[in-house]
């Protein structure tokens, strides 16, 4: 992954892979003495960030990480013209059978990745010896509860759209006598699919503004679902944009 995302499999990640349960944004482990912070992830024995094919060995990670992620605050252009490259060695006698991907930086991107065919004789779940104060069905829970919360499935409707949980309101009270596109193409997929994402934008800018309330909070509880629409509306156009959409080359 880059800029933030990657694996853990240390124990539980935080930043890039771990082995004992995922980690990532708005996930706690607990250490050896019960202390919740920040998960234990795969270090440079396993994982090893490398940059135009230089390991990066001399960053406080040790082993890339610190080094690789700051990158990606540049620009797309900046960071395109150079190389970027993650390796995950697996040993061959790996004493357990399950790491995750997760992301440090977002929340609810997390994955199991399943290891198979280790010469071990035996294999627990996840890796024992990077539990901390986690037992291994505490730390199983965790994985399980990002799925759980942040991880539904999606609708046949969001699946169609590109979205997320915006099939109510493609027919929500909130926008009955409202129109948010209209001509010809409203009636399409496309055009139902943007009324629906406008309509949830709609609904949920509305706010209530106690006299009390700080103006910058309330410019902000309005300006989240705005932008969150400028997201949904981004997935909508990739899921339907053709080449019709281009100008012909030249």
């Amino acid at each position: 992954g880059m800029g933030g995302g990657g694996m853990g499999g240390g124990g539980m990640g935080n930043a890039s892979m771990g082995g004992g349960a995922p980690g990532g944004h708005g996930t706690a482990c607990k250490d050896a003495q019960g202390v919740l912070g920040a998960c234990p992830e795969l270090e440079g024995d396993m994982l090893q960030y490398y940059i135009d094919g230089v390991a990066m060995t001399s960053d406080e990670s040790g082993f890339g990480l610190d080094a690789y992620e700051p990158e990606f605050f540049n620009s797309q252009v900046w960071w395109g013209a150079r190389s970027y490259t993650v390796t995950l060695t697996i040993p061959a006698n790996v004493t357990y059978s399950t790491i995750y991907y997760f992301c440090h930086v977002h929340g609810g991107m997390s994955a199991e990745i399943e290891i198979v065919d280790s010469t071990a004789p035996a294999q627990t779940k996840i890796n024992a010896a990077a539990l901390g104060g986690e037992t291994e069905e505490s730390a199983l829970a965790i994985y399980d509860d990002i799925v759980a919360t942040q991880q539904a499935d999606l609708s046949n409707y969001d699946a169609n759209c590109g979205t997320h949980n915006s099939e109510a309101f493609s027919d929500h009270t909130t926008c009955s006598s409202k129109n948010f596109v209209c001509g010809a193409g409203a009636s399409t997929d496309y055009g139902q699919c943007l009324a629906a994402v406008d309509c949830q934008m709609h609904h949920n800018m509305a706010v209530s503004m106690p006299a009390s309330a700080s103006r910058f909070a309330t410019f902000a509880r309005q300006m989240i679902p705005h932008h969150q629409n400028a997201v949904a509306m981004a997935k909508v156009l990739a899921m339907y944009q053709g080449a019709s959409d281009y100008p012909p080359d030249g």
